[in-house]
């Protein structure tokens, strides 16, 4: 059985963690999620970062993630790949002695680690991205990676960072944007821990979702893009918005108390097909979230 750590902290993106714990696990994965100074039953506050009109993103707090394991039981020879999740708890770990040893540790034994937006800084914190390695990040990292000593990358005639949609991979290193580009990211991870999508090589299925504001925020990005991940054709619609508009998202978090979850704003979701431009004959499956 594959096996993934996952090195969380407070503010970690909500995105970020949660689509490539979902999927990896669905398709058998284990996955350890852990934090410093922090036990198995612990929880890690997570936090979404979406663009709301002013020049930076903002950051919203969503919910909790519950860990499963102890940080200080971790043994990198145990596990295949270490994922560490974007957010501004990466600045924290970036200063903490145990967590960039245990990165340097991966790294040597030559594992797999999947960085995300801002994690890059735990590379940097590392020392290994001297030598030339390909990164990429959120573009505010760049001159980081070059000064670490890395070769900064990014996918050619983008405008916006909304239009990214791919990765690199350099050795054993996965860096990403963020979470716009999770689909093909979550695909290379796939493959480089040895899966094979098969059933989609002759005829490529095709999803629609059907979508409007405050849909549930991880009950449309989780499948959407695990589905982009496995090579399918998806699409997201609603009445009254065109492609490119979003349709705002909803989390439902159980605080400490509650009868019952209460509901945050979640990230926002592109609409992807106008709503008179869709067929059904053109879709084998539509998800409802």
């Amino acid at each position: 059985q594959k096996s993934a750590l996952l090195l969380c902290g407070d503010y970690m993106e909500a995105y970020e963690t949660i689509v490539p714990l979902y999927v990896l696990q669905s398709f058998g994965v284990s996955v350890h999620c852990v934090s410093p100074n922090r036990n198995a039953g612990d929880r890690c506050v997570m936090s979404a970062h979406d663009f709301l009109g002013l020049e930076l993103y903002t950051e919203l707090v969503v919910d909790q993630l519950t860990l499963n394991a102890n940080f200080d039981d971790v043994t990198p020879e145990n596990y295949d790949v270490i994922i560490i999740p974007g957010g501004r708890f990466t600045e924290l770990l970036s200063a903490d002695e145990k967590c960039v040893d245990l990165v340097a540790r991966f790294a040597e034994s030559k594992k797999l680690i999947f960085t995300s937006c801002h994690s890059e800084v735990m590379l940097m914190a590392a020392g290994i991205l001297a030598g030339g390695v390909k990164c990429t990040a959120f573009e505010s990292i760049k001159p980081l990676i070059e000064l670490s000593g890395g070769e900064w990358w990014q996918q050619p005639g983008i405008q916006s960072m909304f239009e990214i949609t791919d990765c690199v991979k350099d050795g054993n290193f996965m860096s990403t944007v963020g979470w716009p580009t999770l689909g093909h990211g979550i695909k290379l991870l796939l493959e480089s821990l040895g899966g094979k999508v098969c059933s989609l090589e002759k005829k490529q299925a095709s999803v629609l979702f059907l979508i409007g504001d405050y849909v549930e925020d991880y009950g449309i990005n989780v499948p959407f893009r695990a589905l982009q991940a496995l090579g399918c054709k998806v699409d997201a619609v609603t009445p009254n918005k065109k492609k490119g508009e979003v349709c705002a998202t909803a989390v439902y978090d159980l605080e400490d108390g509650r009868q019952i979850p209460a509901e945050k704003r979640g990230h926002n979701f592109f609409v992807t097909a106008s709503w008179d431009d869709i067929c059904v004959d053109d879709y084998d499956c539509v998800v409802v979230p």
